[in-house]
Order: structure tokens, then sequence, then C-alpha cells
């Protein structure tokens, strides 16, 4: 339409920001800046995040405007003493090398997971523990990040369906482990998250010992376990991804609602995305949305989570609506009375149609393209820590920098060189992270097809 003025206006209306509650310690959600860098440390339950790639893919999703990059530094078996990091040399050897690690990262937030192999040493192991973690949180808090986040370890599970957490007595020493570790996060001013807690519902003393002797309202965490008993699955990591994102983070996006109406001018109206290039076409309406973030998970069909688009302004009537030349999915444009009659439905006020809605209305927006695209998005993350793993971990350490050097140490300069790889990938993660425009069309259904 070549002589279409279109007003574009934002309206805040639409749609409130979800409310981002504080944290469990009562503190705000941190905000990411651009230029972070989040590096998360500790043992298997830390590891095994790069694995999955779900926190770094929720928070990098939600921030596409703000370059934002993830470390990770997890280590099966390792504990505040760094002694899984030591190879052949002693445990004081793998306590620098973890020191070293982390300088490297040059962390602007840190997320630090230990205490759950530390717990096999009972309650007699705990004096060791706190000196050891305060010896550690000095190390961290000399690399100048401004947050340090402190992870209780997780419950393990038992095959008991009923009371899976209750029949282990380790259980009782992971909790003190915790307990232990929320006092150290509050002599030294950090953020505690009580995974055991949030998981078994059994209030550690630390999350009680607030001035009125109440412990703060808990949001339950429930997750999948591995057959061990001990790591989670992947539907668990992504359980605690979430979780862990809402809690630390804050509600990082709303849905996505648009309005279009079409007169003299077309105005245009949107909260969490934005409408571009509306064309008036024969029988309908042509236009470019996209979302203001990729959705990290998928809501269900027709909900509000989901958003919706309003076009007001043509002619009333059922309209075929299609995102990207596709139809719209089953369960999506609620067709009310008397348009559902001409459908063929008669008595069922409430039927639903593929593709199909009607003027003046919403339809959801499709949320399959964009679900595609975070998925591909969370695939690069994970070939991310694989290259970056081999880059401050590879495999053969000992013959490229330890006492077989001289057999094979002239390799070791191929080690730096995944740094570049890193840095590939990392600008692959920066382009999948910002949605895709998505082609909508309404045609109008022709009055020889209203009795389809």
């Amino acid at each position: 339409m070549t002589h279409l003025a279109i007003a574009l206006g934002l309206a805040g209306a639409l749609a409130a920001l979800p409310h981002q509650d504080d944290g469990p310690d009562g503190r705000p959600p941190i905000e990411l800046r651009e230029g972070d860098r989040i590096v998360l440390l500790g043992d298997a339950l830390i590891e095994r995040m790069q694995d999955f790639g779900d926190l770094e893919a929720i928070l990098t999703a939600a921030h596409p405007d703000q370059t934002i990059t993830f470390r990770n530094l997890g280590w099966s078996g390792d504990t505040v003493f760094g002694e899984a990091r030591a190879g052949f040399g002693t445990p004081e050897d793998g306590f620098k090398e973890l020191v070293a690690q982390v300088e490297a990262a040059a962390p602007s937030l840190l997320i630090v997971g230990y205490g759950a192999n530390e717990s096999w040493a009972g309650e007699q192991g705990l004096p060791r523990f706190r000196e050891g973690y305060g010896r550690l949180l000095d190390a961290l808090e000399a690399t100048g990040a401004r947050e340090i986040v402190l992870l209780s370890p997780i419950a393990q599970r038992g095959p008991n369906p009923l009371d899976p957490f209750g029949e282990l007595p380790h259980n009782r020493d992971i909790q003190r482990y915790a307990e232990a570790i929320g006092q150290i996060s509050r002599e030294r001013g950090h953020r505690f998250i009580d995974l055991f807690t949030a998981m078994t519902n059994r209030p550690t003393r630390s999350l009680a010992d607030i001035k009125d002797g109440t412990p703060p309202p808990m949001i339950p965490l429930s997750v999948s376990y591995s057959d061990d008993g001990i790591h989670l699955d992947e539907p668990g990591q992504e359980s605690l991804a979430r979780w862990l994102s809402d809690r630390l983070f804050g509600a990082v996006s709303g849905a996505p609602h648009a309005r279009i109406t079409v007169g003299e001018q077309i105005a245009i109206e949107a909260t969490h995305g934005s409408i571009a290039d509306v064309t008036l076409i024969p029988g309908g309406i042509r236009f470019q949305f996209k979302r203001t973030s990729l959705p990290d998970r998928e809501p269900a069909l027709g909900s509000m989570a989901q958003g919706t688009i309003r076009v007001d302004g043509l002619p009333e009537g059922l309209y075929r609506v299609s995102c990207d030349g596709e139809p719209l999915r089953a369960g999506h444009g609620t067709i009310p009375p008397p348009f559902d009659d001409r459908l063929g439905d008669h008595g069922d006020s409430g039927a639903t149609r593929v593709g199909i809605t009607v003027v003046p209305g919403s339809f959801p927006v499709e949320i399959a393209p964009d679900r595609e695209q975070f998925e591909a998005l969370r695939r690069a993350i994970i070939a991310k820590n694989r290259l970056y793993f081999h880059r401050y971990r590879p495999q053969n350490s000992t013959y490229l920098f330890g006492f077989r050097k001289h057999e094979q140490g002239n390799n070791a300069v191929e080690v730096e060189q995944f740094e570049r790889l890193v840095a590939e990938a990392e600008a692959e993660i920066a382009r999948l992270k910002v949605p895709a425009p998505h082609e909508y069309q309404l045609v109008r259904i022709a009055e020889e097809d209203d009795d389809r």
C-alpha cells in the first residue's frame, strides 16, 4: 500500500511486566550488565550443567541486547580445597590451580556449588570445611567479582517414592553442610541458595535464623534424578536451571501482546515484541512480528502466557492466519458465535479451528519457530562449553604441561588455539540469541468457503 501511513507506538498498558519478587534472602534479583562474565565453580552438580546448557541458555535468551558470557569450571569430585584439580601434585597444588582457573576466567559474577563431597566427612568434618570455604572465599573475593552466590548441595534421593529423601541417613550430613554454607554466606555477606531445603522441604537452621524465628517462604524445587539418586538427569537439570534463574535473576520476560488497528492510519501497539512492515493485501493484512526475547519454555496452547496479537478495523469475519506461510498450529483461534456456526459446529460455541481467527479479535502468537531457535541456541552453548572444557582442562595435560612434557610438550601451543574456536562459538551464540522476525498473514475466508 503506497500511501499507507503507519503510526508506531508502544503501549505499556497491553501487558504488565511480571512482578519480580525479592530473592530468598530478601535481596532484589541480580541485574545483569553489559559485558558480564558469569563463572560457575564447584563439583559435579556444576560440572554437569555444561552438558545441558539450560541455565546459560535461559539467561542468554533473556538478554539479547547484552553481551553476557559464561565459563563453567565445575570439576567432578572437587571440594573447597581443590583436591580434584591437583593431578599428580599435592592438594595445595590443586587449590592453587583452582584459584588460577578462576582468575583466568575473570568473573564479574560467581555461582559456587560445594559441600556434597565434603559431607562424607560427617559432622566432625565441619570445622575443616568451614575453614576451607573461608580460604576459598578469600581468593574468590580478591577477583573483584561483584556478586558471589553460594549454593548448598542437593539431597540424595532414595528408591521409596513416598519418602525419597527421609530414608537416606547421609542426607542429614548433607543438611548439616547446607546449614554451614548458609551461615558462611551470612557472615561474608553473600547470597545463599538452599537447594537442599527447596527439594526436601526441611528447613535448615540457616533459613530459620531470622529475627522472628520464622523461616521465609520457600518455593519448592521438584527435580528428577538419574538412576544413581545422586545426580540430576536432563529434565532435572532443566528444572533446576529454571528455578535458579527465577530465584536469582527474577522474572526476565513477559508474554508478548500486540494490537494492529486499521483506519485512516494504521496504529500499532506492542509490548514484549514489535510489529513492522504492515501491509494491506487483497482480503487481509500482512506484517512482521518479532519477540523481545526468545521463549525458554513452552506454555500451554492458547494460554495468556503464549501471547496474543489482535487485529481491528478489517471487515468483520473469519480469517485464515498463517505464520511464515504455515497455518497456526492446532489449538489456535477460538471461534466465538455466530462465526462458529459457519464452520458447521452448531452448538459448540467454543470450537477451536486450525489457523482460523475472527476479526475483530485476537489470536495466539505462534511459538514453535521461536522455541526451535531457543533450542538451537542451547545446542550452540553446549558446543561452546565443550570447546572451553578442552581449552582449560585438556585431557593429556600431563604430556603437555606436566612431568612428561618432554615427550609431547611441543603440542601445548594447540591448547591456546581453542580460544579462537570459543570466540567463534560465542559469535554464533550472539547471533542465535536475537529473536528472528516472523511474517504473519490474515486473509478473509470467502463467502463460498464459510461453510467449511
